[in-house]
């Protein structure tokens, strides 16, 4: 279900847009290269290491990533604000890879939707 107030309020193809960010502080890669290729750690045993990084990367760089972000980082556009929102609040053991799907962001964690469950309850009472 769509809020049509909220939907027009956001920058119209956001989900289209490379995330692009300012890292606050110097960033290393993941001691393992192949983390690289798997879904999202709840941590990392080191704070300045990033999952998805591939090079060391300076405080101050600006990076474009269509992986998760490192939680540190500076959103600098509206897709990278909304994924990084995203990342930092849901469970990582149930996000996907990356937050791209095809051509386009998708964020689900597979747990999204209402938060009321919508349950009918038999009143008892039956039709003649």
């Amino acid at each position: 279900m769509s809020d049509t107030t909220t939907d027009n309020l956001l920058p119209s193809g956001w989900q289209r847009e490379i995330p692009k960010y300012r890292a606050t502080r110097d960033i290393q890669p993941a001691t393992k290269a192949r983390f690289r290729f798997e879904p999202p750690f709840a941590s990392l045993a080191n704070s300045n290491e990033w999952q998805y990084g591939a090079r060391s990367i300076k405080a101050g760089e600006i990076i474009e990533t269509r992986d998760w972000p490192h939680p540190s980082f500076k959103p600098l556009n509206y897709s990278a604000g909304k994924v990084l929102d995203f990342f930092i609040m849901r469970q990582k053991s149930r996000l996907p890879r990356s937050p791209w799907r095809g051509d386009r962001i998708v964020l689900d964690d597979g747990l999204t939707g209402p938060t009321q469950p919508n349950i009918a309850i038999n009143s008892g009472v039956t039709a003649a």
